[in-house]
């Protein structure tokens, strides 16, 4: 296989249709990503008594807030979840039809990658699914 000829055509598909970079974006706003905490080291004076009703009176005002934020977080993670399997179909798709010397618009290419969705999506549910289902447990 000749890697510097599909190297210099993907780099021809990509420079003459330049939507393919917006495609290559959202697709990776979906991407997981991985973050460290480091160690929270803390220490407080008062009696245990006092920290349970310093506790109790912060869960009281702020969990609906924090469930809220959670909520809402895990919304958006789906959606961009979404998004990311939808525009690797539309790259796909747009690919192959450029390769082939078809005309692509940006709207063409991703209505296509929505018509894969479901598809991407049993799949990514296939192969990850498990991972995710220890993970909970």
């Amino acid at each position: 296989m000749d890697y510097g000829d599909l190297l210099t055509r993907s780099w021809r598909i990509v420079w003459q249709n330049k939507f393919m970079f917006i495609l290559g974006f959202l697709a990776s706003l979906g991407a997981g990503g991985s973050a460290r905490i480091g160690n929270l080291n803390f220490s407080i004076d008062e009696t245990q008594d006092d920290i349970g009703i310093y506790l109790q009176d912060f869960l009281n005002l702020y969990l609906p807030i924090i469930l809220a934020l959670f909520c809402i977080g895990v919304f958006i993670a789906i959606g961009l979840w979404l998004l990311r399997l939808t525009t690797q179909a539309s790259l796909i798709s747009a690919a192959s039809k450029l390769d082939n010397g078809e005309k692509v618009t940006l709207g063409d290419s991703f209505m296509a990658g929505l018509s894969k969705l479901g598809r991407l999506l049993g799949i990514n549910v296939i192969l990850y699914g498990p991972f995710f289902l220890i993970g909970l447990l």
